[in-house]
């Protein structure tokens, strides 16, 4: 019987062509191939077409390493407040990270507290013109004094590109200041720099 070799990764699925010909795998000889995951009911390998076996069943697994499942935990941890009261902009800005970091929303002052107080996050990223009611240097500020947000690294982004402003925002501690409209490889370089030095 054929055994697929020892693989890092994940194989792409495909269908089942002539099911008289199907093979089941045991579960000793899933682990000998080093396949730690395994989709689908009957663990019946299939390979993409034009291989030699194409009536294989379909199948995805997955051989994890400790620096992928390293990597993985780093990623899961990371969360993000994203203040903002443009609608357009945060639904941009959850679509650029939305593979790297769980963002969670508010649109003014008083919603970014609301969330601070009742999570956690490992960053901050916040417009400076929130429109009625505090400012996002505010808001941060206020953020800033609670005692388990001392160290959480904050991004202003802003179309502000006023040297006041700039120096406004470093005053209260914010690690970045990030000039509006910018692309996705700028948010997330910048996101890098943070986290590195927080």
């Amino acid at each position: 019987m054929f055994i697929p070799p020892r693989f890092s990764g994940i194989l792409l699925e495909t269908t089942i062509a002539n099911s008289r010909s199907v093979q089941t795998l045991s579960d000793p000889v899933i682990h000998r191939c080093g396949i730690s995951d395994f989709a689908g009911t009957n663990k019946t390998p299939g390979y993409v077409n034009g291989t030699s076996h194409p009536s294989w069943g379909m199948y995805m697994a997955r051989h994890e390493t400790d620096e992928a499942r390293k990597k993985d935990n780093e990623i899961r941890k990371i969360r993000a407040l994203h203040i903002e009261d443009d609608q357009i902009i945060r639904h941009l800005v959850k679509a650029y990270l939305k593979n790297y970091i769980d963002v969670d929303e508010a649109e003014n002052g008083d919603e970014a507290l609301l969330r601070s107080k009742n999570h956690l996050y490992d960053l901050i990223i916040s417009d400076i013109n929130l429109g009625d009611g505090m400012d996002g240097i505010e808001a941060c500020r206020e953020i800033k004094t609670m005692s388990r947000y001392r160290h959480v690294p904050i991004i202003a982004a802003t179309a502000n590109s006023q040297s006041t402003v700039r120096n406004q925002c470093f005053e209260i501690g914010m690690n970045a200041f990030l000039i509006k409209p910018f692309m996705k490889e700028e948010l997330i370089q910048t996101i890098q720099k943070v986290l590195k030095t927080a």
